[in-house]
């Protein structure tokens, strides 16, 4: 009995030393959600923190941060902290409605060229690229 106390204890102090070390390398490093989509023949990039707010459809495509290609969406990635995790949303959240006047606007990852791009920019900024 004694024996698993031991064992869980350690294995507790073990995860939290864990967690503690994983924040001590860069406490700065903070969750981002990235939006994409094609507007006139171009890829167009929206980025914000992550949040717990539900996001309505204009604040992702009629943001002024908006970013139109990968040059301007790599410059706005430079600011980011390294270590910084980026969840590329593969299209609009579940549940989001999207106003009839926007629909011609679809959100939507871009080909693999662009993706490869993409992942080579992050990798190079040492920032962790993950698509949802």
């Amino acid at each position: 009995m004694h024996k698993r106390i031991l064992l869980i204890a350690l294995l507790v102090a073990l995860v939290g030393c864990g967690s503690a070390q994983q924040s001590a390398v860069n406490p700065a490093a903070r969750s981002y959600e990235l939006y994409s989509w094609q507007l006139e023949g171009k890829w167009v990039y929206m980025i914000f923190d992550m949040s717990i707010r539900p996001r309505l459809y204009s604040d992702i495509v009629k943001n002024r941060a908006t970013r139109i290609g990968i040059k301007a969406i790599e410059y706005h990635l430079r600011s980011l902290p390294k270590g910084s995790e980026i969840i590329w949303r593969k299209g609009a959240p579940e549940g989001m409605e999207v106003p009839v006047e926007e629909q011609k606007l679809v959100l939507m990852i871009p080909p693999k060229k662009q993706v490869r791009k993409m992942k080579a920019v992050c990798d190079r900024l040492g920032l962790k690229l993950r698509m949802e």
